[in-house]
């Protein structure tokens, strides 16, 4: 999946403010795992709605679909009420591999993450 943070060039070397003045992109809504960003990046928000049968969805600092020796930096355990769950870990969480969300196969939830 492409990114179009990809545009602007950044990396942690950069200074961090070079980082938080770009707004926050969304992935558009998601129903499968994917790598967001295969590089350094921040997330700021991951919105999951599920319409029934529980779920759950995984942030990994990864930047394949392989977690091996990966940190799991965040997990929402939705359970089957057909609500929406947000999750703001403000001021963000800072992924220095790369941003890969793992999304429970088979439960269909609509995942939308923001990021830098």
């Amino acid at each position: 999946m492409a990114t179009r943070l990809l545009e602007y060039k950044t990396g942690m070397s950069d200074p961090p403010q070079a980082l938080q003045s770009y707004p926050w992109i969304p992935t558009g809504v998601l129903i499968d795992s994917a790598v967001i960003k295969a590089r350094p990046g921040i997330v700021g928000a991951i919105h999951v709605r599920k319409s029934g049968n529980s779920t759950t969805v995984k942030l990994w600092d990864s930047s394949t679909t392989d977690t091996t020796g990966d940190v799991e930096v965040s997990r929402i355990s939705v359970p089957d009420n057909g609500k929406e769950y947000l999750l703001f870990p403000l001021p963000g969480i800072e992924c220095v591999k790369g941003i890969y969300v793992e999304i429970e196969a088979g439960k269909d939830p609509e995942v939308i993450v923001y990021y830098k």
